[in-house]
């Protein structure tokens, strides 16, 4: 019986991959040709120029941290670090003004990244391409489920090349509110 493959990465990780494969194929030219001089031959040395910078193009789209969010935007204060088997969730809104430099048409994402008592979790925020200006406004409303209390937060973008410099211009993640939900009132109060 036939096993089946193993997923190995989304789409969007391939479409990145393509595009820095595709950008990088000029240098990959330009080296070679600068290698080869007026030889009509390729020497060792060549290809194993030719390999490194392979290598270097396949591990170049990363995950990269765009900042922090602080506590007191994400802590719960009904769970507590006891509590580590106890559900809950929260909504967020997130948006993300960015601007890359170096950009051509690559998927970007913004995801809100979470450390609960399972480890770190992720929750894709939006996802889109870079506008003519080399920026893109990234923002969504998300719903985080942790198990005990949240530890840590922060806002990461994926689909950036190593050859694209970014730059998070404005960035905001704030906790929404459930509309019937009552702050911290004494029990007699609600």
């Amino acid at each position: 019986m036939a096993k089946t493959p193993q997923p190995i990465g989304t789409r969007s990780q391939f479409e990145s991959f393509l595009f820095v494969v595709r950008e990088s194929t000029e240098k990959i030219e330009k080296t070679f040709t600068q290698c080869l001089g007026h030889n009509h031959y390729i020497t060792q040395g060549v290809l194993a120029t030719l390999v490194v910078m392979m290598s270097k193009i396949v591990n170049s789209v990363r995950e990269i941290t765009l900042a922090p969010v602080p506590r007191t935007t994400f802590a719960e204060p009904n769970v507590t670090a006891n509590m580590s088997k106890h559900p809950w969730s929260a909504r967020f809104n997130v948006a993300c003004w960015l601007r890359v430099e170096y950009a051509v048409q690559s998927p970007i994402q913004v995801k809100l990244v979470y450390k609960d008592s399972r480890g770190w979790r992720q929750v894709r925020v939006d996802g889109g391409f870079i506008n003519s200006r080399n920026r893109i406004l990234l923002s969504g409303a998300v719903e985080i489920h942790a198990l005990g209390p949240i530890l840590e937060m922060k806002v990461n973008a994926t689909g950036i090349s190593s050859v694209m410099k970014t730059h998070a211009e404005e960035l905001f993640v704030q906790r929404i509110e459930e509309s019937g939900q009552q702050k911290n009132l004494p029990a007699e109060a609600a």
